[in-house]
């Protein structure tokens, strides 16, 4: 079995959100985004705490594709320190693997 990885961050908001997802599809680094509008943050940020709403950005991909991602979010996300987060997927169903391992090559 592959090892395979969600990757989660959040984004300023959803056209921001849904252009990284689509470049993410694109370029076969994920083999899918899937997006929450609007969810409410709170955050340290620059000594100071910060309440803010923010879009988040979840995406599957297989473990060779990850540092593409992790490189192609940092370049194109507008903060300066974005939040990405990596956890890695124990188990899926086998045809869940052939359409990951089909669509990511």
């Amino acid at each position: 079995m592959n090892i395979f990885y969600d990757i989660h961050t959040t984004c300023k908001n959803l056209e921001e959100a849904r252009k990284i997802g689509h470049a993410l599809v694109l370029q076969k680094l994920a083999i899918c985004v899937n997006i929450i509008e609007k969810v409410n943050s709170i955050y340290w940020w620059e000594g100071k705490i910060v309440d803010e709403s923010e879009s988040l950005l979840l995406l599957k991909t297989k473990k060779e594709k990850v540092d593409q991602v992790i490189k192609l979010i940092t370049k194109m996300h507008s903060y300066k320190l974005p939040g990405i987060s990596v956890y890695k997927i124990d188990k899926v169903t086998k045809e869940i693997e052939k359409w990951i391992n089909e669509s990511l090559k």
